[in-house]
């Protein structure tokens, strides 16, 4: 075992307790785990060994790995309200509504792939490159499969608005 390891392991000792317990109170328990190890993650490709306070940078990526986790919530939450079909008996007296479209059944229809292609930069916001090494394709496949997406959301919004329920 290298000294960078055993410094790793003995910073893992010290603070994931601590860390895990600052998540929670954030997130709750379920994420949390996977949170410090995220953070342990990053701290190792960093280099533990030229960090002068690694206690300050464990909490610093925690507290912003948590940021990220409250922004995947509440994006997922928007993408989910958004892909909900419309109720028109809670809207019925409300004259002169522009109805949202339903886009979930367009989204249904997406090949696994696409669909995996369009939650990764919706919902979780990841770049293009991300994307590819995430999916095993090409940056330039990813890049058709958005635009195609695009398209296919484009056409049935004009469907939908050309042929009210």
């Amino acid at each position: 075992m290298t000294a960078k390891e055993k410094s790793v392991q003995q910073l893992y000792r010290d603070y994931a307790p601590r860390l895990r317990q600052f998540a929670s109170r954030r997130l709750g328990w379920e994420e949390s785990e996977d949170i410090v190890q995220e953070a342990y993650l990053r701290l190792v490709k960093e280099g533990a060994e030229k960090l002068t306070c690694p206690r300050a940078y464990l909490y610093r990526i925690t507290a912003n790995l948590v940021t990220d986790m409250h922004r995947r919530r509440k994006l997922r939450s928007a993408f989910t309200d958004a892909a909900t079909p419309f109720d028109e008996s809670v809207h019925s007296d409300t004259p002169n509504v522009a109805e949202p479209h339903d886009y979930s059944s367009t989204f249904e229809q997406l090949s696994p792939l696409r669909k995996q292609i369009i939650l990764l930069k919706v919902v979780d916001g990841a770049t293009n490159i991300e994307i590819a090494d995430r999916c095993g394709v090409s940056t330039r496949t990813v890049e058709r499969h958005l635009t195609k997406a695009r398209g296919d959301l484009r056409d049935s919004m004009a469907f939908q608005s050309s042929n009210p329920a």
